[in-house]
């Protein structure tokens, strides 16, 4: 295996530690979590939002943190050894506020873990083959999802269930850093010339507004549904191992846009690339409120 393609692979299972199973996953034991510590589901929202928040404000500052390009592996392993301590610390959490601290904790280690995780994949890729790269890794959140769809049923059964599961999500993040330490750094590049400095603001622009506004209602809606979609299915009435498949499903079809993306840039429908993945969460969503097991498959489909 090449060096670039074993970067490729040290970003995808970065992606699926730290999104498909310590973000996502963290839905799919919510009821779980609920009756062992307590509380409402505006709580749990609560801290699911902060870690989101944590997330997005480790993407923000990772490109001040990830200059020195030799350093990027480093950078990966470091990130992922805290995102699995602080998963520890989240199946070991004796309320909720030891959980939301563990999880803001995880969500700034992984937004700086997977940007630097990407940037070193991308950057080792020849170009023309960026695209193909981006969409396996990215294709992990899947992968994740259909392997972690049991443990939603098997956390049913006793209420610390949850914490040996959310205890076992840290091993991806450990073998994250034990291939990511054995990557070589990247050799010297000449920093290429930009036109223009990236600028924060530059994204309030009348040609950017638009796309800043779709995407965050697109993270909105992302972290509602995939918060509290189980919690929903269950109160209505969906028993655990039919739960389980829907998740499985939710996984396969995961896997299925993410390669899909490379299909659409590639055709004409390349004008339709944002619309076509909001309509279709606008639908799913929609669809997924019907009653029945049905409803709920087509939906997260």
């Amino acid at each position: 295996m090449t060096t670039a393609n074993r970067a490729v692979f040290v970003a995808a299972l970065a992606i699926a530690a730290d999104i498909g199973l310590a973000r996502v996953g963290y839905g799919l034991v919510l009821p779980a979590i609920r009756h062992d510590l307590g509380g409402g589901y505006a709580l749990y929202g609560a801290i699911a939002a902060i870690h989101v928040g944590g997330y997005l404000a480790g993407t923000i500052a990772a490109p001040s943190l990830l200059r020195d390009r030799a350093r990027l592996p480093r950078m990966t392993a470091i990130t992922h050894a805290l995102v699995a301590l602080f998963l520890v610390v989240s199946a070991l959490a004796p309320n909720a506020l030891v959980l939301t601290l563990a999880r803001l904790a995880i969500g700034l280690a992984s937004g700086v873990g997977i940007a630097s995780a990407v940037t070193d994949a991308l950057e080792r890729v020849a170009p023309e083959r960026r695209g193909i790269a981006s969409a396996l890794a990215w294709s992990a959140i899947g992968i994740a999802l259909v392997a972690s769809a049991p443990a939603g049923a098997w956390t049913l059964g006793e209420a610390v269930r949850w914490r040996i599961v959310t205890a076992l999500w840290a091993l991806p993040a450990v073998a994250v850093v034990l291939f990511a330490w054995l990557l070589p750094a990247q050799p010297p590049q000449r920093e290429a010339a930009a036109d223009e400095p990236f600028r924060w603001r530059d994204m309030l622009r009348a040609d950017n507004v638009f796309f800043v506004a779709a995407y965050a209602g697109f993270g909105v809606a992302y972290l509602a549904f995939m918060t509290f979609a189980v919690s929903a299915f269950a109160a209505r009435g969906i028993g655990p191992h039919a739960v389980t498949l829907i998740w499985a499903a939710c996984g396969v079809a995961v896997v299925f846009g993410s390669l899909g993306v490379g299909v659409v840039l590639g055709s004409r429908a390349h004008r339709w690339a944002l619309a076509i993945p909001l309509a279709s969460g606008g639908v799913g969503s929609f669809l997924a409120n019907v009653p029945g097991v049905a409803g709920a498959m087509v939906g997260v489909i």
